[in-house]
């Protein structure tokens, strides 16, 4: 597709006059040597003005006082700022040429003149060119009028005078005046004399000798035009129907009235009132809740608006008048209750019939209004250099700090927007074909129509009367103008420029839109403040949304099924079929939490995958595409709800959220899981006893296992830093149609991030997880609980957890050989006897225990836990529950725990061994395969879980390590949740991104809930482990 270029056209009528030459010269010069980091400072005059005395020099940039004494300046020749920019000689010496050398010229020392003293006589005065002396004396007569032409000498000022009337009073009558002419010689061309002849009516001589000028620097100035006193020009009134009267000043013909500001500018006389000719210059600032007499609108407005309405076609005085109009009503945000919107309506809809390129609303001689932009001028350095938002389908938004009171001064410029369409013809009478301009639609969100604002939109259903513009302003610094000077600036605080594709033909786009919101201050408040521009370029997604609506009541129905079916395991296994609230069933509150819960973490292991899969949609299709034709979703900050990304946010803050719940909620029921350790170990004598170092060997290492992960979280953040940060990758997630593209400015979008980074996370996690199950544990070590398991077994201790009420884990860890506590040689010999294969196995001695299997899953009845609960009660104070204190240990005697625990290990082997057979069913145990549908569906079936009465035997089940399945009960610690985890820490991030949108931040917030989670797993698991353990926690290192 060929793309068309969108320039930005100025308005033909601006309101301020161009700055002068040298100011313009001066802000460029200290650019230029800020660039290069060496200023050098220049002394300018006062006030930018050279003394009487003095010239100013362009290329020095300063005062250079004349050659000589007889030489003043030359005010006749002046800058923009008064000063002269040549010398004179003074009255009565005479300009005589210097003539130089070639060698004088080079070096630059050639004088430009000198000045002699030659005209001695009283009746001679020096010509205007200053080179010749002229008499002050003649006859003659106008063609015209028969006006005498004497002049005479004026010895106070050394020069022909005309003796013109002094300055009177007002009497609404012209004044008579005569100007100096130097008279030539019609054979020779040589001045001879100089003559007086009568002005035009109307205009008048201002010579010094009047009253109206104190020195020769000194202005006179009368309507808002400013003149320089000069005995040879007649001066005319800043307006064809104005005359200057006898005081000097410009007044009106009879039947025209003066308006405008002198203190703004010229001031015209106007014959024919506006139609609205009231309560035009007041301009209200709204969000500061402000109004202006200004000074702007009371000197263009009824001039405007006058030659606008009152049309005439041979005038560009009227063209420029409506332009002006048209401006002044865009200044007041399109009030249609403001004068000059009414004034223009008006002049629509009842007095032009003739109209532009067959469009209603775009009269004849009216600019077209209802249908480069960095201004700031200290934008400077922090501008970038890329243009990448020029190019189709490149979303940018660029955000700096603009210094608004740099804009006070600075000239103000409206603007109309056009597309350039150099493939179309728009004249399919041109053979040789041709372009159109199509106009930019302008949304002015602080536009007023019955004193309301029907742009602000909050939502998309807002925008159903929304009004169009065509002209808009950057900074308006004029409408706050008052007579005590700027009170109030407007300025654009965001500009947006939204361009979208046609779905039915992704190469062809829409009308683009221009969106502009205008904030105001006080000139007295004004300080650095942010302001943004956006390129957007999107699509209609609401094909996209319905299907997406469809596809989400499908995955929550799913979710919903998928969470009975765990609430029903749950209840099956972990309570056994035990009754809410009755005595040694379950507590309801603990019911509710567990099931709310499993609501939160069914809820978070579905609907994470599922934002997963919908943003890496939007990242493959978008950035991937090598011709453009599927754009992102609108990102309206205005917007609430409505906004496209609305559903993209809140779904990952709830994801978030929810899952930090169920993270804390999982890492308390870990910490409060009962850990009991059996020790199978014989005294090697009758009176000898076991040492307990093997205990709290294992203790330890247990402890040490619980806050163990398969990943390192470290690891994978070091190298997110690399990719996102290093490499720029970060910058992939941009709204810019190419993964090549990573340059800053890019618009960020929230699908983009968030499967920018959560595949990154993801790559890195599996790359860990592949190392160590492909490479790390089979050539080089162990898994982590296979070698735990090992290491009960070498030191004869099995290990029981239970981590619900009915439910836990069992590693049955009774090693085949006589003794664990032994030397070192022993301990080896045992070991290579074990691999050579002359010992028994380690298999459970129990029907159905497979011969390979230490780990099983333990389906408690109420009498082993009645039974496991009564020992713990038989210590002289028991140990508090729920207590997290690593000093409970030291608060309950050491003869009553050792007492406890003596009976718990007795009762544990005997339940193990069944031996001596149990006298109640319920401390019997049967060994269970898994069924198919408890494969599929998990839990146990309810016919091995009812266990109502306590007389059903206890179910073990044997639990071995499979393919992407570990043990079992590693869901203790935080391997077991390693998927939840690491769920958790992609939530984290993308949660700080979309706060923040740093990625160095994001790293450093995982990196503080990753020690966070560990700190907290630590310390209250050990709390409990050596509470229920009944090992002292002075053991604990």
């Amino acid at each position: 597709m060929k793309k068309a270029s969108t320039p930005v056209r100025r308005s033909s009528t601006h309101l301020n006059k161009p700055r002068m030459f040298r100011l313009l010269f001066l802000l460029t010069l200290t650019r230029i040597d800020y660039a290069k980091c060496s200023i050098n400072h220049i002394s300018l005059p006062p006030n930018n003005q050279c003394q009487v005395t003095q010239y100013w020099d362009s290329l020095g940039l300063a005062c250079i006082e004349c050659d000589n004494l007889n030489e003043i300046a030359d005010h006749f020749k002046i800058d923009s700022s008064g000063n002269a920019l040549r010398c004179k000689c003074q009255l009565p010496w005479l300009k005589v040429a210097q003539k130089c050398s070639s060698e004088e010229l080079q070096r630059g020392t050639c004088g430009r003149f000198s000045c002699t003293s030659a005209c001695s006589d009283g009746n001679l005065a020096v010509s205007k060119d200053g080179i010749a002396c002229l008499l002050c004396e003649g006859a003659g007569s106008n063609a015209n009028n028969n006006t005498s032409t004497m002049s005479s000498y004026s010895s106070s000022t050394g020069e022909c005078t005309c003796e013109n009337p002094p300055k009177g009073s007002e009497t609404k009558t012209p004044i008579s005046t005569r100007k100096l002419v130097d008279i030539y010689d019609p054979i020779t061309g040589d001045p001879v004399r100089k003559e007086c002849l009568e002005c035009p009516q109307g205009s008048a001589v201002l010579a010094d000798g009047v009253g109206l000028f104190s020195d020769k620097r000194s202005f006179f100035s009368t309507a808002g035009k400013s003149y320089r006193m000069d005995p040879y020009i007649c001066a005319s009134c800043p307006d064809s129907n104005m005359f200057f009267d006898t005081d000097y000043n410009c007044v009106c013909r009879s039947g025209y009235s003066i308006v405008g500001e002198s203190a703004m500018g010229e001031q015209k006389c106007l014959k024919d009132m506006p139609s609205v000719s009231s309560d035009y210059t007041n301009v209200k600032f709204r969000s500061i809740d402000i109004i202006v007499e200004s000074l702007t609108f009371s000197h263009h407005y009824l001039k405007a608006a006058s030659d606008c309405e009152y049309f005439r076609t041979d005038s560009n005085d009227s063209f420029s008048a409506c332009q002006t109009l048209a401006n002044l009503c865009v200044m007041r945000l399109y009030d249609d209750v403001a004068a000059p919107c009414i004034q223009f309506q008006s002049i629509i809809m009842q007095m032009r019939e003739l109209n532009y390129n067959f469009q209603n609303d775009w009269k004849y001689a009216l600019p077209w209004l209802y249908n480069q932009l960095f201004y700031c001028p200290d934008h400077g350095n922090n501008e970038p250099s890329s243009t990448k938002w020029q190019q189709f389908g490149h979303s940018e938004k660029i955000e700096y700090t603009c210094n608004v009171r740099l804009l006070l001064d600075m000239e103000m410029f409206l603007y109309d927007a056009f597309i350039i369409d150099e493939s179309a013809d728009c004249d399919k009478s041109n053979i040789d074909g041709g372009s159109c301009i199509f106009p930019v639609p302008v949304l002015h969100r602080n536009l007023v129509f019955n004193n309301g604002f029907p742009n602000n939109n909050k939502s998309r259903r807002d925008e159903k009367n929304d009004k169009y513009t065509r002209r808009f302003f950057l900074f308006d610094n004029m409408s706050g103008r008052s007579a005590s000077g700027l009170e109030v600036i407007r300025y654009a605080k965001s500009i947006t420029i939204k361009t979208s594709i046609r779905n039915d033909d992704p190469k062809k786009i829409y009308p683009p839109q221009i969106i502009i919101d205008y904030n105001e201050k006080k000139s007295s408040d004004v300080t650095a403040t942010d302001v943004s521009f956006k390129v957007e370029y999107t699509m209609q997604t609401d094909a996209f949304w319905d299907a997406l609506e469809i596809i989400l009541g499908i995955v929550s129905a799913f979710t919903l099924v998928v969470w009975m079916i765990r609430v029903r395991n749950w209840n099956e296994s972990s309570w056994r079929g035990a009754n809410i609230g009755t005595d040694g069933g379950m507590n309801s509150s603990i019911y509710i939490i567990h099931v709310a819960m499993l609501a939160c973490h069914t809820f978070t292991m579905i609907f994470t995958p599922f934002m997963l899969v919908t943003c890496t949609y939007w990242f493959v299709f978008f950035k991937l595409q090598s011709t453009p034709f599927i754009m992102m979703p609108s990102n309206n900050e205005f917007y609430s709800t409505d906004n496209e990304y609305y559903f993209y946010n809140v779904t990952l803050i709830c994801l978030f959220c929810i899952h930090s719940v169920y993270i804390l909620y999982i890492i308390i029921r870990q910490c409060k899981a009962d850990v009991f350790f059996i020790d199978w170990e014989k005294p090697k004598d009758r009176k000898g006893s076991v040492s307990a170092w093997r205990t709290i060997m294992l203790v330890n290492e247990w402890r040490n296992c619980q806050t163990m992960r398969k990943t390192s979280t470290e690891f994978t953040l070091f190298f997110m830093g690399f990719l996102l940060i290093g490499l720029k990758l970060y910058n992939a997630a941009t709204m810019q149609p190419s993964m090549s593209d990573l340059s800053d400015n890019g618009l960020m979008s929230t699908p983009l991030q968030f499967a920018n980074n959560a595949w990154y996370w993801i790559l890195l996690s599996c790359a860990q997880l592949a190392w160590n199950f492909l490479f790390f544990e089979r050539y080089c070590g162990e898994p982590k609980a296979q070698q735990f398991i090992d290491l009960c077994t070498v030191a004869k201790l099995s290990l029981l957890i239970m981590d619900e009420q009915y439910h836990g884990h069992y590693l049955h860890c009774r090693s085949p050989h006589e003794f664990a506590d032994a030397s070192m040689p022993e301990i080896i010999e045992q070991l290579d006897n074990e691999r050579h294969g002359p010992t028994v196995e380690c298999r459970l001695d129990a029907l159905g225990a497979p011969r390979d299997c230490q780990a099983f899953e333990l389906f408690a009845s109420a009498t082993f836990r009645e039974t496991l609960e009564k020992i713990y009660s038989s210590c002289d104070k028991q140990w508090p529950e729920g207590r997290f204190s690593s000093k409970t240990s030291q608060n309950t005697s050491g003869i009553d725990a050792a007492e406890t625990n003596a009976q718990l290990n007795n009762f544990l082997q005997s339940f193990v061994e069944q031996t001596p057979k149990p006298h109640r069913e319920g401390l019997r145990f049967l060994i269970r395969q898994k069924s198919t549908i408890e494969y599929i569906f998990g839990g146990i079936s309810s016919g091995a879980s009812n266990n109502q009465t306590g007389d059903s035997p206890c179910v073990l089940r044997p639990d071995k390590q499979a393919y992407l399945k570990d043990y079992g009960f590693l869901s203790s610690t935080l391997m077991g949740i390693e998927y939840d985890l690491l769920i958790h820490d992609v939530l984290i991030f993308n949660f700080s991104d979309l706060l923040f949108g740093n990625p160095a931040i994001n790293i450093l917030l995982t990196y503080l809930v990753h020690v966070g989670r560990i700190q907290l797993r630590k310390r209250f698991g050990q709390a409990h482990l050596c509470r229920r353990s009944l090992i002292d926690n002075r053991f604990l290192i």
